[in-house]
């Protein structure tokens, strides 16, 4: 559950709260790179290491709470995850690459402390067959488990096979799963403790998870999700990090108006349950009614605005609480809508939700949103839509015990370009209270601006 879409707040300065505005320590520097992958390794409570996709390669960077960069380890090729491991951070990644499917994957060992490579060699080569390669690791980026999904000419899954890597970089097969005929795959994550679970949608329209320990069935649940059989849909999955039994689901496709079905499956228990959330004149009504709203979010869109899709998820004291966003319409940038922001109970009733305006570029294909759960805290940190094409970020926090906006904080950012791409959440570093904030500026790379919230 990694897929963040932007989110662009506009605040109100009558809003209970607001403090005045933070002035950045501004940072100038430019990574020469394509882009950033959103597999952030936090070394330290001041260091954190992330793969960056360069223009004709890919390396492994460490950066510190200043905003500068420790040191840049190089990799030969394309890099399918990175992780902790043992110590040091391992790199998997392929020299050939098509389709996203890979023939021979390699594995490097890099030293966090100085950048300098321990080990490189190859890790797995299976010339006669291709497939996707997926590094599964926990939430503190240790590593789990080395998944290869096995394709058709189609597209379509027929086996799945997992991996170990021993410290020498030896990679041993532990499990073979073999898809079942008539059912699509949808995608996989892997518990804490280490049990794979797959998703799967059968022909007449039922959503079905499999959970496996070890290679072995260890239960099946299923859930409808469509009437009308297959058709394109979009689907992501997150497990409740402090009990592996709790995974939530969600189902996005377009009938008359756009749809998204929660699904709640306790392991446990052997319980599923479902919401569906359609974006009609019913559901802005409701969110309208009864919702806490900032600045200008009452007004929710109607004609023109049809997109819905949930961009993130957590779980807080095992409610879950999910990310939504409201956008549209077709036609010119910035786009313009509403976040929504719902914490649930455990039966998915909505406890309490939250409005924020956004506003994004649609020349982005990057997600704008930049969150943390924190000290039962939900901080957001979002592209203003006050000021389009400005330098302007908004930093909200939400007190998810007591369901009550704690502070909006503006903060202006130094931005030369004006149509560069505000902020990619997924390349953002949360230090404490003082976040580095991406700015992606197409060949350029990117510049960071380190901020202050306290002050």
């Amino acid at each position: 559950m990694k897929n963040f879409v932007c989110f662009i707040l506009l605040v109100a300065s009558s809003f209970t709260g607001v403090s005045q505005t933070v002035q950045p320590i501004y940072f100038e520097a430019f990574w020469k790179a394509t882009g950033i992958q959103s597999d952030v390794l936090y070394m330290s409570e001041t260091e954190a290491a992330l793969p960056v996709r360069g223009l004709k390669s890919h390396a492994i960077s460490m950066m510190n709470d200043q905003a500068k960069e420790k040191w840049r380890t190089s990799i030969e090729g394309s890099v399918v995850g990175a992780c902790k491991f043992h110590g040091n951070i391992m790199a998997i990644y392929s020299k050939s690459q098509k389709d996203q499917k890979y023939r021979e994957l390699y594995a490097v060992t890099i030293d966090p402390s100085t950048g300098r490579t321990i080990e490189n060699r190859s890790l797995l080569n299976t010339a006669s067959n291709s497939y996707v390669a997926e590094l599964y690791k926990t939430t503190t980026g240790e590593f789990q488990q080395l998944v290869l999904r096995y394709t058709n000419a189609n597209f379509e899954t027929e086996k799945i096979v997992l991996y170990d890597v021993s410290q020498d970089l030896q990679a041993t097969q532990t499990a073979s799963i073999d898809a079942a005929k008539g059912l699509s795959y949808q995608g996989a994550i892997v518990t804490p403790v280490n049990d794979l679970i797959l998703f799967w949608l059968d022909k007449k329209g039922s959503l079905w998870l499999e959970q496996y320990s070890k290679g072995v069935p260890k239960g099946m649940l299923s859930m409808p999700v469509r009437n009308d059989g297959i058709s394109n849909i979009a689907f992501s999955a997150i497990i409740n990090p402090e009990n592996s039994s709790d995974v939530l689901c969600f189902v996005k496709y377009k009938l008359d108006v756009w749809m998204i079905k929660t699904i709640f499956f306790d392991l446990k228990n052997n319980t599923v349950k479902m919401i569906d959330e359609s974006l009609d004149k019913d559901y802005r009504e409701k969110l309208q009614n009864e919702s806490e709203v900032v600045g200008k979010a009452k007004q929710i869109p109607s004609a023109g605005f049809e997109s819905l899709c949930v961009v993130a998820a957590e779980f807080y004291k095992n409610n879950p609480v999910i990310i939504k966003e409201v956008s549209g319409p077709n036609g010119n940038p910035p786009y313009s809508g509403v976040a929504v922001i719902t914490v649930f109970d455990r039966d998915l009733k909505a406890k309490k939700s939250f409005l924020i305006d956004k506003q994004f570029r649609s020349n982005s294909s990057l997600p704008v949103l930049g969150h943390r759960l924190t000290d039962g805290k939900l901080q957001i940190l979002s592209s203003s839509s006050k000021f389009v094409g400005a330098s302007t970020l908004v930093f909200g926090e939400i007190d998810l015990d007591r369901l009550k906006w704690i502070k909006l904080v503006p903060v202006k950012v130094r931005r030369a370009d004006p149509n560069s791409d505000p902020m990619d959440g997924n390349a953002m570093l949360w230090f404490g209270d003082k976040p580095l904030v991406p700015h992606h500026w197409g060949k350029q790379g990117y510049r960071y601006n380190l901020l202050d919230l306290n002050e």
